[in-house]
């Protein structure tokens, strides 16, 4: 006997000015003669059924795991997630920013504040908040002590080398001979610029070379630039540790911590430029996007670069296959932490002091159409598992953001490397952040530093051309940002700064 259907609708209320419908499917058999007689059916929607949400970004990679990852969720969710190639909105439900960004929009009221729920330490918290770094959960995603994004895409620099032209015995012996030191993997900025130089010298047997990448376009020569003063300008203190200095000595960076003036003339940041001046003869003269490209094909000893390219340096087809190691950014053995502090030489003792801040952000607008389903989307993507997955992906650039992150070392062979090698490289990158540095160099992150950034490009790269010295360049910077806004006073800007800082 065949069964007879009837189908009713009811609405009942979902959340969010939403109304679900519910579909009761009520199969009526004959009373006799049939069998298994089956029950009302209920199918409900999906959370966010129908809806589309759309997330604003601008970098390649960055949108490239959004959809890739996001897929998951819309099928779990019944939302469909579109992906605009373009800068923030008002028409997208998320963005995702660079953290530098996350003052200047904050200070411009366009971002909504993490969810309670999100960021709560209970252990029933499935997101874990308590497993992000503290250099994401305390800083980076902060700003005057409320958080207002969840990262996306963790960053971390490394220095990469040509271990098979280092292990040449002739250079071996021709290097020990000049320096005195044999010729290892660099541990202070001074010693990669001596590797640099020395293979750069010709040779009867070889032509002038170029030892180093091409520097690289827009921001990322300012980058470069303080990740060479980071360890020349900020003595790194270990958490934990009981004689602490002044406040002025662990926090000035860019600018200095008690005056809210310029820092950029002091010491340490002459000496760091002055090196890169050195370093510029070591270069090509026409700068590229993607200057580590040089070194995957073979055209440069040295560089230094984001973990990304080493998945690329390691692919089949790469000239320098098996022909690289990878090391730590290097550090220094001189520190002057400000424009009063005299250049404190540390003797044999190494100051490891990483350029932090980087990486990118999910942050939700003020104005986005769907800001629940984009908390939950990107609650999703940085969340333990999601994040893990991705982490592991050659294809997505990033770096760890969370403690678990480093616990397990299969995470990490998608970089091509040996066991060996995998291992001493999440070892290198945990040093840098975890146990965060009491005084950690961040990327300047005040609500009007895209100007301030522009502004020390420009003389930087005057520098670099020989048409101003070091010094002379620096006051320059320090003096082009003070007039910027002359109607921002020093106690307006040591509080921005302060605030970058966490403090």
């Amino acid at each position: 006997m065949q069964p007879k259907s009837h189908t009713f609708t009811t609405e009942t209320a979902a959340g969010n000015g939403r109304k679900a419908v519910v579909v009761l499917i009520l199969l009526v058999m004959a009373p006799i003669g049939c069998r298994n007689v089956a029950g009302p059916t209920l199918i409900a929607p999906k959370r966010f059924d129908g809806w589309t949400v759309r997330i604003a970004c601008t970098d390649p990679a960055a949108a490239a795991v959004v959809e890739r990852y996001a897929r998951p969720w819309a099928a779990e969710t019944g939302a469909t997630v579109e992906v605009l190639r373009q800068e923030a909105s008002s028409t997208a439900d998320a963005w995702v920013i660079a953290p530098r960004e996350l003052g200047h929009r904050v200070a411009s009221r366009q971002l909504q504040a993490i969810p309670e729920p999100v960021i709560s330490v209970l252990p029933a918290n499935r997101y874990e908040w308590g497993d992000i770094l503290p250099l994401y959960r305390s800083l980076l995603l902060q700003w005057d002590g409320r958080a207002y994004a969840l990262p996306l895409l963790g960053d971390a620099l490394v220095c990469l080398y040509r271990e098979d032209r280092f292990r040449d015995p002739a250079s071996q012996a021709a290097y020990e001979k000049k320096h005195g030191r044999a010729l290892t993997a660099p541990a202070t900025w001074e010693e990669f610029a001596d590797i640099a130089e020395f293979f750069r010298q010709p040779s009867a047997d070889k032509p002038l070379e170029h030892s180093l990448t091409p520097l690289p376009r827009g921001d990322g020569l300012a980058r470069e630039f303080y990740a060479v003063a980071a360890p020349h300008v900020v003595r790194s203190i270990a958490e934990g540790s009981r004689q602490l200095p002044s406040p002025e000595a662990m926090y000035s960076f860019q600018f200095n911590f008690e005056t809210g003036q310029p820092n950029l003339a002091s010491a340490g940041f002459c000496q760091s430029l002055q090196l890169l001046q050195r370093l510029q003869a070591c270069r090509p003269a026409t700068d590229r996007d993607d200057p580590a490209a040089a070194f995957r094909d073979g055209k440069a000893v040295l560089c230094l670069t984001t973990l990304g390219w080493i998945a690329r340096c390691s692919e089949s087809g790469s000239p320098v296959q098996g022909k690289f190691a990878v090391c730590r950014v290097p550090g220094s053995r001189r520190v002057a932490a400000s424009a009063k502090a005299e250049t404190r030489d540390l003797g044999v003792d190494v100051n490891y002091a990483p350029y932090l801040g980087g990486g990118w952000l999910g942050v939700v607008p003020v104005s986005s159409p769907h800001p629940e389903a984009a908390f939950d989307l990107l609650a999703e993507l940085s969340g333990p598992k999601t994040s893990r997955e991705i982490l592991a992906d050659p294809a997505s650039t990033g770096a760890p953001f969370r403690r678990s992150h480093f616990q397990k070392l299969e995470d990490w062979y998608s970089y091509g490397l040996g066991p060996g090698p995998t291992a001493a490289l999440r070892e290198q990158v945990r040093q840098d952040v975890d146990p965060l540095p009491v005084n950690p160099a961040l990327r300047l992150r005040v609500p009007d530093e895209r100007e301030l950034q522009r502004v020390l490009n420009e003389e930087l790269r005057k520098a670099l051309a020989n048409q101003t010295n070091a010094e002379q360049a620096l006051v320059n910077v320090a003096q082009r940002w003070k007039a910027l806004d002359p109607t921002k006073d020093a106690a307006t800007r040591r509080a921005e700064y302060r605030m970058s800082l966490g403090r």
